[in-house]
């Protein structure tokens, strides 16, 4: 989710049936109680890493108000997947 709460810092929200897999106010994942919780990361502070067994979810959030900013994000978005050596997404 982007956005999931107000503040930012506060804690994440019980969502019944789900368990909270990782992230902030900015940018966050739940899962379904009944699946294993993932592996969750943030490369940037508008990315998010999962981690679903073969598959990587890059969840992101790009900037809503400079096309220059959005430009950068997507040059670290396209690092960001090089890394991942071939990986599904």
């Amino acid at each position: 989710m982007q956005e999931p709460y107000k503040p930012a810092e506060r804690r994440p929200p019980l969502l019944p049936g789900y368990v909270f897999a990782g992230g902030d106010g900015h940018i966050a994942t739940w899962v379904r109680e009944d699946i294993a919780t993932p592996a969750v990361s943030a490369p940037t502070s508008w990315a998010q890493r999962v981690e679903l067994g073969w598959l990587t979810v890059l969840q992101v959030h790009l900037d809503a108000y400079t096309s220059a900013a959005r430009t950068t994000q997507l040059g670290e978005l396209a690092a960001l997947t090089a890394a991942e050596g071939g990986r599904r997404f």
